[in-house]
């Protein structure tokens, strides 16, 4: 879900996707949960990240810049997270021509462990597509959408291997 390779396989509408600004040291990040009791987990990624997607019959090309972390806990949980950066953020963009900005106000993935090879996935998205178009145009393209990602994701796990969040494959 997290780079284009991976992300082309369930969206079709995906036009780039780019780890922008990672942090590579989570050592400060992890001792800021740690202040919180440990509730939050570890966080074993975190970042700015860009996505942008194609035009369709409805809808222009919209880019998003977002800040997104994952977060594992010891149990078998994890939470996969992100929001949209202000406008006030926009030089982060990479360069090139902006298109109309879509905006994840919320975006979370929230995994839990439930046996040894299966688990519950609970995903909220709260989206605004911006633009002048209408939400119930844009809400079936984007049920669609997700729809196809978990589609994706049972594909992955249908087989005897499992692809990790880099889109790597392991040996189930």
């Amino acid at each position: 879900m997290t780079n284009f390779k991976n992300r082309v396989l369930w969206d079709p509408q995906i036009d780039a996707v780019d780890e922008l600004y990672p942090v590579s040291n989570l050592n400060d990040v992890n001792e800021v949960l740690k202040k919180a009791g440990g509730r939050f987990g570890v966080c074993t990624r975190f970042g700015i990240g860009y996505c942008r997607s194609k035009a369709n019959l409805a809808v222009s090309a919209r880019e998003q810049l977002s800040l997104c972390s994952i977060h594992e806990f010891g149990d078998g949980k994890a939470i996969i997270w992100g929001t949209e950066m202000e406008d006030w953020h926009d030089h982060l963009f990479p360069p090139g021509e902006r298109q109309v900005r879509a905006k994840s106000h919320l975006f979370t993935a929230t995994i839990v462990q439930t046996g040894p090879m299966t688990f519950d996935v609970e995903y909220i998205l709260q989206l605004e597509v911006g633009g002048m178009i209408p939400t119930w145009i844009t809400t079936p393209i984007t049920i669609d959408t997700l729809e196809r990602l978990f589609c994706h994701a049972r594909t992955c796990f249908d087989t005897d291997q499992v692809t990790n969040i880099d889109g790597n494959s392991n040996s189930a």
